[in-house]
Formats: structure tokens, sequence, C-alpha cells
């Protein structure tokens, strides 16, 4: 699979382009500015299916990290997913699945009321409250909580614990720090 690409823009067209990287051109779906001969640099999301293999490109990890959590919901396409980051922040998703406010994620596009108790359920327990103040990779933030999830603790429990945890902290360093401060191992 292809996880990363760094090129030069060759063509844009609607919310795609080709990056031309060492004389191979990828078309790659995404969002932003681009023009024709810019650099860039794109972390790659790869979806095979039987009649195609499509790229979405995202600008850093965290977006790719949170692309694949919303793809992952049932009902959310990478086209919806991918809407959803271009009209979202991170924090104002988690604010809103954390406080069930529905009517906040109905607005986002291709997203109505029925898709956005779905999201709401299926992430409340996926996503961190929040990363605002924090440097940590939500990658690792994601991933320690569903750890700690499967051994019993609240999402409540581990976003007080994430609250205190080191500037970039890794996916194990988390899972060691929330155990020791909540003194069940």
């Amino acid at each position: 699979m292809i996880g990363y690409l760094n090129g030069i823009v060759k063509n844009v067209r609607g919310d795609s382009l080709i990056l031309d990287v060492n004389g191979v051109g990828y078309r790659i779906s995404t969002r932003g500015n681009f023009s024709i001969g810019d650099s860039a640099e794109f972390f790659i999301h790869t979806q095979v299916s039987s009649d195609s293999i499509r790229l979405f490109g995202f600008s850093t990890e965290d977006e790719l990290d949170l692309f694949e959590v919303l793809i992952s919901v049932s009902g959310i396409g990478a086209k919806t997913a991918q809407n959803i980051l271009a009209s979202i922040s991170f924090d104002e998703l988690s604010r809103a699945v954390h406080e069930k406010d529905s009517a906040a994620i109905s607005r986002l596009p291709g997203i109505g009321k029925k898709s956005a108790e779905r999201l709401i359920l299926e992430l409340r327990d996926k996503l961190p409250r929040s990363i605002s103040n924090s440097n940590i990779d939500v990658r690792n933030r994601i991933e320690a909580s569903e750890a700690l999830q499967s051994l019993g603790y609240s999402q409540t429990e581990i976003d007080q614990v994430f609250k205190d945890a080191p500037a970039n902290s890794s996916t194990e360093n988390l899972i060691k720090l929330a155990l020791q401060k909540l003194n069940r191992f």
C-alpha cells in the first residue's frame, strides 16, 4: 500500500490532482489549494476495490488518522469523510460527538439526522474529548484510548489522565501512564 508521496503537482482538477513522483503520476483526491508546479507531500490512504484503486491525500498524519476513524463508521464513505474533515476541526467534531450534538453534526456535508446519530454512537468511544493544548499525536491518543477501554476504563477517566501526559507521548507511554495513575494494575 502507498502510505506517503512527495512530488510536484502536474495537474489540478476539482478535488483531485496529479502528483509527479520521479516521473510517475499519481491521482490523489485531496482538499486544499494547489497550483501546477507546487511541491507537495501527502500522507496517503489507499482504497482498493474490485474495479479501482483510489488515493486520498492528507497534509498531516493526524488528518489521515481522523479520516480512517471516520470511514470506520458504517455508512460513511471516503468522500463524505473527506468533506467532514474540510468542514470541521478535530476539537469541534470531538465536542459535538461527546456532547451528543446531533444538530451540529447533521449540518456537515453529506450527513443527515440518522448518520449524525450513528456517528455519535460509533465515535464516542473512539475519539478523545479534545486535543487542544496538547502535542500528543491523534493516532497515539486513539490507539491508547482503545486499548484502555478494552481494559474497562471509561473515556472520561482516560481523557483525565491524558491531560497530564507529556508532549509527544507514544501509545505505549500513554497506556503506562494511564495504568499508573488509575491504579488498577
